[in-house]
């Protein structure tokens, strides 16, 4: 979905920012012994990044040239270093485009190749270095004309990072040749980067440091740690760092801390054990890369917020957002599934899916409507889509992404960075109480009774604001369709099959003791599969808008009757045990049971152990695993 962005006066009424398009994402990484050098960040513009540009009509006859420029002071460090080429992010094509380097603007071009710009990075090579040491200063970019452009629709082409703070020169903009104004408060950086090679110690052992927080609540020893993200902006691995912690202006922690972080990409690192106390600063220096000793050092300075004195484990809400009906849907759900299982995140969060932000598709709920609150305040500037996913209902406080994650259901970008710092920062938000869940269930009626208690730290919580919210979720449901999907087929999981609570949530009830109790029972419908259904209960602020229903925690359980079972998505019946024996709902018989020996054994009186078993159903026989605890 496109929306247009807030223009300065002198841009107001020719350039055009959008805040997404639809394309492939990109795992961009760098060319072995080139450093890549620039204001802008290493992301793929694709879904991070503004488009910029003229329409036909706007440019007329003239040449536009986007740049950005390094001073006299910034080139004159990288001493022995040559230019070989210019790297160059796009949001839409933009054909026969000139990349050049110009030492003054207007001046002589000292270096320029005319080529076709794809969506993403384009590494354009030079076909003569260029030494930059000497040089007063260097403008490097693009310049094109109307004719460069694919379509009227398609002249936002230009990709910037929406940095704000970036310095003037991190975008400039010009027409025929003339001295560029700057374009950096409105859009940030340019997307563009000099490729340059050169002496060692010249373009190796770089990086930056962002991102930098601290625990919420205090360890057992009443320290905290903090952690920061290290981003490699050198030609070189970084293998090894010095990190020094200042609290106050004293150095009070040296940290050696081994890793692995490739040339443009990033790494969130931590140093355990730090004395902290709210409203003190906060500062981390890196004082050396592979044991080199970079001057000016990197550093990333905070003011410490509230550190509570105890904090309980968090189970992290997932709520995705998808329809059948969408086709990027996909692609997002197995980002979804990529993040939590190459970054580490499966045990951390509970991961439901509503069937709504788009068309709706059988599995919608009307319930789920009000949760379109949770894409920003109720007026025309919401924009309700999917994929989306939101973190415990609570916006982030990272500042990431040109301020997509403030509310709490954002895009998935596929491949981000940004990914891991988003679930990392909800994960490790401490927790102000439990989530205690337990159910039974008498698989002959299919009554569901659910009990949830928990403990409070009542300082931290206002008791009058705290409501019990239960979903029931299916996984394993096969899909008549899913668009997008290329005619495969597709498996919903986490499917939300019912609010067992008001959407807004049953209001609980704290004790004397700072404890909370919750009952329920409810009835589970035949057609779903009891054994692939999991209950997911979490307590939160009585859901209401966007800033103001976060989450406190969550558990969830699988009903331990089924949780041994083999399952069977396409079948309706399910397998439980039950005193020494297996057993079938539905329309169905257990005809034989087999040790896994292959040995034939009576269906009674079975030790506990993995057995298969043989069913009989309408849909004809069927073997099963089964495990008797």
């Amino acid at each position: 979905m496109k929306t247009k962005t807030s223009l300065i006066a002198l841009l107001c009424a020719l350039f055009l920012g959008l805040g997404s398009t639809a394309a492939h994402a990109q795992n961009e990484t760098a060319t072995p012994g080139y450093l890549y050098w620039g204001y802008c960040d290493y992301k793929s513009p694709i879904y991070s990044s503004y488009g910029v540009g003229f329409t036909p009509d706007a440019l007329g006859t003239r040449v536009l040239g986007i740049w950005a420029r390094f001073s006299r002071s910034q080139v004159q460090a990288k001493k022995g270093c040559s230019v070989v080429g210019v790297r160059v992010a796009m949001q839409r094509q933009l054909n026969h485009a000139k990349v050049q380097l110009m030492e003054k603007i207007p001046g002589e071009v000292l270096r320029e190749k005319t080529v076709d710009l794809n969506p993403g990075w384009n590494e354009v090579m030079f076909d003569e270095p260029l030494a930059i040491d000497a040089l007063s200063g260097l403008y490097f970019g693009y310049s094109y004309d109307w004719s460069s452009l694919v379509s009227e629709n398609d002249s936002d082409v230009a990709a910037a990072d929406g940095n704000k703070n970036a310095p003037g020169d991190a975008f400039l903009y010009n027409f025929d040749g003339e001295i560029p104004m700057s374009a950096a408060k409105t859009y940030g950086a340019v997307r563009l980067q000099l490729i340059v090679t050169g002496p060692d110690e010249s373009i190796n052992n770089y990086c930056s440091v962002s991102q930098l927080k601290h625990d919420g609540a205090r360890s057992a020893d009443k320290t905290v740690g903090v952690s920061f993200v290290v981003t490699n902006d050198g030609a070189n691995e970084i293998k090894d760092l010095e990190a020094l912690v200042v609290v106050d202006g004293t150095t009070v922690k040296t940290e050696a801390l081994t890793t692995s972080i490739a040339p443009m990409q990033s790494r969130r690192l931590t140093v355990k054990g730090i004395n902290l106390n709210e409203g003190q600063e906060l500062r981390l220096q890196i004082r050396k890369i592979n044991g080199y000793r970079r001057i000016p050092s990197p550093i990333a300075t905070i003011t410490a917020g509230k550190i509570l004195d105890k904090g309980f484990k968090r189970l992290v809400l997932l709520e995705q957002f998808s329809t059948e009906e969408c086709s990027s849907c996909p692609d997002g759900h197995k980002e979804v599934e990529r993040i939590l299982e190459e970054e580490g995140f499966a045990a951390d969060v509970a991961w439901v899916i509503h069937h709504d932000g788009f068309t709706a598709d059988e599995y919608t709920l009307p319930e789920q409507k009000i949760l379109y609150n949770l894409f920003g305040p109720d007026d025309e500037t919401r924009s309700v889509f999917a994929p989306a996913i939101s973190l415990d209902r609570t916006g982030s406080s990272l500042g990431l992404g040109n301020g997509v994650y403030v509310y709490p259901a954002h895009k998935i970008i596929l491949y981000s960075e940004d990914n891991v710092s988003l679930f990392s920062e909800a994960a490790e938000r401490p927790a102000v109480l439990t989530v205690e869940l337990s159910e039974e269930m008498d698989v002959q009626t299919r009554d569901l009774s659910l009990s949830v208690s928990g403990e409070v730290i009542p300082e931290y919580i206002d008791p009058a604001n705290l409501y019990m919210n239960i979903l029931i979720v299916e996984d394993d449901v096969k899909a008549d369709r899913q668009a997008g999907n290329k005619g495969q087929e597709w498996w919903h999981h986490g499917l939300v099959r019912k609010f067992v609570t008001d959407p807004y949530g049953d209001q609980l009830t704290v004790d004397a003791s700072n404890r909370y109790t919750y009952t329920t029972k409810l009835n589970i419908p035949e057609e779903w599969s009891a054994a692939n259904l999991r209950v997911v209960a979490f307590v939160a602020k009585k859901f209401s808008q966007w800033d103001s229903s976060q989450v406190y925690n969550t558990a969830e359980t699988r009903i331990k009757a089924f949780e041994s079972v083999e399952t069977l998505p396409a079948e309706q019946y399910a397998l439980y045990t039950q005193n020494g024996a297996i057993c079938v709902t539905g329309n169905a018989t257990v005809q034989e049971v087999y040790a896994m020996s292959g040995a034939r054994v009576a269906n009674q009186g079975l030790a506990a152990g993995i057995y298969v078993a043989r069913i009989l159903s309408a849909n004809g026989t069927a073997f099963v695993k089964v495990q008797v605890r």
